[in-house]
């Protein structure tokens, strides 16, 4: 919920400066606050405080008191970061909005800590009849340590950064500037284990385990590089008073990697396995075919302006979620409309593909009509919202109450 406010405050306020409704001044604050609370308040907290605490306890046996000392920490973190937003966009003076980038280090800290004591306090296994056998962790338990393990490597170090700019007086975005890369990282890699979580249920069994093995190590291997590797480079360039240009380089060379290696494990799932769109199981599987879509197409785009990268790793992380949203629905048999979720992808799919354009060809009109898509994904959303909390049914007929019983 904390990520869905900011979410839709801060495109609210986007729309808002494309369609020329906010002054000029107000306008540019707005978009540089666009950044900042996409990837601090709506990316990492909804892909791991959110999703990875939702997600996680299904795939894991939890150890004794983990689940309780997990939401403590959990707590503790959420609070944290609603204080750095206060701090960030609602103080008084640029003194006391520097605060906020220390706060929400000290709170994405505690965050990665709750991922990580959660699953490595856990034994995972499985139970078939009398016998008892090792269960490998998932590709998305992997991408959830290493995203994890990434945010503890460079966010202290970005704290020290941002505590330097309070006894020096520098620019507080200057240093939040330079954590844009590393964060990247840790969405990308958050986000791809989000949508291979989402697309093996609807997949279906592999007719080939040793191809599906195969393939399970090569995903490990280049999550473990890039969540864990591209932050440790560039927590060591920040402490060594390196230049950033080359580790920046490398760095998005691991993302790309990341990506053109995920991007051919679903195609390959895809050329295997008999996969179907149609019915309500198809949604959270679109949603994530939609997210390799953008992601891909956002790198093609990439290779002639460096910035739609990261607005196509955005942009397609949220696809991402909202599969992954979509598909806990189904699992935890709450009713929504599949409909108004099909059109909120469609409008979504076409605001992203369009908004990557407009970076690259500088396309106003192109700019506003994706504006339009995402305002009409945003209406779309309201109405499945409405869906979630209104409906009494749940998937398979049984009302939420017996559900609950």
């Amino acid at each position: 919920m904390f990520s869905c406010v900011v979410g839709a405050a801060a495109g609210t306020a986007a729309l808002a400066s494309q369609f020329g409704f906010l002054p000029s001044d107000l306008a540019k604050k707005a978009g540089q606050a666009h950044s900042i609370a996409m990837v601090l308040y709506v990316a990492l907290p909804a892909l791991l405080g959110g999703f990875g605490a939702l997600l996680a306890p299904a795939e894991l046996r939890r150890g004794v008191g983990a689940s309780a000392i997990c939401a403590r920490l959990l707590s503790l973190s959420l609070v944290l970061m609603i204080a750095s937003l206060l701090l960030f966009f609602g103080a008084a003076g640029a003194a006391m909005s520097v605060w906020g980038g220390p706060v929400w280090c000290l709170g994405a800290v505690v965050m990665a800590t709750s991922v990580l004591s959660r699953i490595l306090d856990s034994r995972t296994s499985v139970v078939s009849g009398e016998r008892r056998s090792a269960h490998r962790f998932s590709l998305f338990l992997w991408t959830q340590v290493a995203a994890a393990a990434g945010l503890l490597f460079s966010v202290p170090v970005l704290a020290a950064g941002l505590t330097r700019t309070l006894v020096s007086g520098a620019s507080a975005p200057d240093v939040l500037t330079s954590f844009e890369t590393p964060a990247m990282i840790i969405v990308l890699v958050a986000a791809l284990g989000l949508a291979s979580r989402a697309f093996e249920p609807a997949a279906g069994q592999d007719d080939d385990p040793g191809v599906s093995a195969l393939e399970s190590n090569v995903g490990r291997a280049v999550v473990v590089a890039a969540g864990v590797g591209g932050p440790v480079i560039w927590a060591h360039a920040m402490m060594a008073h390196q230049t950033l240009v080359p580790v920046v380089s490398f760095e998005i060379g691991l993302a790309a990697l990341c990506s053109l290696t995920f991007g051919a494990l679903w195609m390959s799932r895809l050329w295997r396995r008999a996969v179907s769109f149609a019915g309500r199981g198809g949604v959270p599987l679109l949603w994530t075919s939609g997210f390799f879509v953008v992601l891909l197409s956002g790198w093609t785009v990439g290779v002639a302006e460096g910035d739609s990268v990261h607005a196509a790793v955005l942009s397609a992380s949220a696809l991402a979620l909202f599969g992954a949203f979509y598909g806990w629905l189904d699992s935890a048999g709450r009713w929504y409309p599949a409909v108004a979720a099909r059109f909120q992808f469609l409008f979504m799919f076409a605001g992203s593909i369009l908004g990557s354009l407009a970076v690259s060809h500088a396309g106003g009109a192109l700019q506003i009509v994706s504006g339009v898509a995402f305002g009409l994904s945003l209406l779309a959303l309201v109405v499945v919202a409405l869906g979630v909390f209104l409906g009494e049914r749940s998937t398979d007929g049984a009302t939420i109450t017996q559900v609950a019983r």
